[in-house]
């Protein structure tokens, strides 16, 4: 039968502290009890619980009063439980990471990923984004050319960074989480693509909301071909 709490999941899975920890924090009790800080706090209540019905699988089912969640503790924020969620799942659930940045983007101007994508060729526009996904194809004049893809939450958009932008800003593309990219929209067959002109880094809002110091979850200098 579907599991009715933290306890009962505790008493019948019977998972270490660490696994139940883990859960919590991607929200996986979610449905069963909201505020995912006060189910970390009930862990040792939990654990205590689960062994109280060791070496009784083969007895009369008897009816052990669960104890209580904790109360009155504040819950995580909507960015800290996203945080927790990218670092164990290694995706976001409900809300992606550079939802957090968007209010500071836009009034400074900034497009998103999918408005980049629909510009009319030849606009100058800057996107921020985490850049995945790194190519560096051979050419025949042996110059560098990057291709990569820019995420956001809205989607991918598609960059190319030839020699002269890569030698001066490379550096920002392959070790930063978040960039900001100031470019041009191109007609690639068919297709918008964003030329890039300048990459820099960007020093992301959420890293204050947060009240671990623990670097962000997101990946840095994600190739495909070396």
């Amino acid at each position: 039968k579907p599991f009715g709490s933290l306890f009962d999941f505790a008493a019948r899975v019977r998972p270490d502290r660490d696994e139940l920890e883990r859960l919590i924090l991607c929200g996986a009790f979610d449905s069963l009890h909201p505020n995912r800080r006060a189910l970390l706090w009930s862990i040792p209540s939990a654990v205590a619980y689960a062994a109280s019905f060791v070496g009784m699988e083969n007895a009369l089912p008897l009816h052990t009063p669960e104890p209580a969640v904790v109360g009155d503790v504040m819950d995580f924020s909507d960015a800290e439980k996203s945080v927790y969620e990218r670092r164990i799942l290694g995706m976001d659930v409900e809300h992606h990471l550079m939802e957090y940045e968007r209010e500071r983007v836009l009034a400074k101007g900034g497009v998103t990923s999918v408005q980049a994508s629909n510009l009319l060729p030849n606009t100058k526009a800057f996107v921020v984004g985490n850049p995945i996904r790194l190519r560096f194809p051979p050419t025949a004049s042996g110059k560098r050319v990057v291709f990569f893809d820019l995420e956001d939450e809205t989607g991918l958009l598609n960059v190319t960074c030839f020699d002269d932008t890569y030698q001066r800003d490379g550096h920002a593309i392959v070790c930063s989480p978040y960039v900001t990219i100031k470019g041009i929209a191109q007609d690639r067959d068919g297709h918008i693509a964003f030329l890039a002109h300048r990459v820099f880094q960007y020093h992301p809002t959420l890293s204050g909301k947060l009240s671990s110091e623990e670097p962000l979850p997101i990946k840095v200098g994600d190739y495909l071909v070396g």
